[in-house]
């Protein structure tokens, strides 16, 4: 059975930093590690999704928790990473590792890092965002006054544009501002 966190907490070994990006990376890592343990239920969710995808084992091998595996995918979005490079990066970063809560364990291959990532199905992350929006609006982060929309495109047939074709437009629209024109 897939355990969905740790009560354990780890040191943090990374040390501060005297570099405002890193202070500032740090700082993003840190708000989003509150907004996760203000939120559990996105725990519970992906928990579900993990549970029901991965393998299980009875006799138990210390496996990820879902916590760490859902930490690490936050990882590979925020760095813009694939797997192999969020791998690598959070096995030689202390920092996150400690944001990851993975102590001194081994940090998981990209395989297992991709077979996570598409558990988690598309209902899960609708469910996420409708619990970040909640939270979100409670906090008074954000408004119900403006609405993002993103477009969709639609695969078409055009015709490919002939000399004809941009002859016969160029004689339509300078005919129509000619008629324009003399109106006013």
């Amino acid at each position: 059975m897939r355990k969905k966190a740790l009560k354990q907490e780890y040191l943090d070994f990374s040390g501060k930093s005297n570099l405002k990006v890193v202070r500032e990376c740090r700082a993003k890592y840190e708000a989003i590690g509150q907004i996760l343990e203000a939120n559990p239920k996105i725990l519970d969710i992906a928990h579900g999704d993990f549970s029901k995808a991965l393998s299980k084992s009875k006799y138990g091998r210390g496996g990820y928790t879902s916590e760490q595996m859902l930490r690490s995918i936050i990882v590979m979005f925020m760095e813009q990473s694939d797997y192999r490079e969020t791998v690598i990066t959070v096995e030689n970063s202390e920092f996150l590792r400690s944001f990851i809560k993975l102590g001194n364990k081994e940090m998981m291959d990209y395989t297992f890092l991709c077979k996570a990532f598409t558990a988690l199905s598309e209902e899960t992350w609708k469910a996420i965002n409708e619990v970040l929006g909640g939270y979100a609006k409670k906090k008074e982060k954000i408004t119900g006054e403006k609405l993002r929309l993103d477009t969709t495109a639609y695969e078409t047939n055009i015709h490919w544009p002939t000399d004809s074709s941009l002859l016969w437009d160029s004689y339509r629209t300078l005919s129509r501002l000619m008629k324009e024109a003399a109106m006013s």
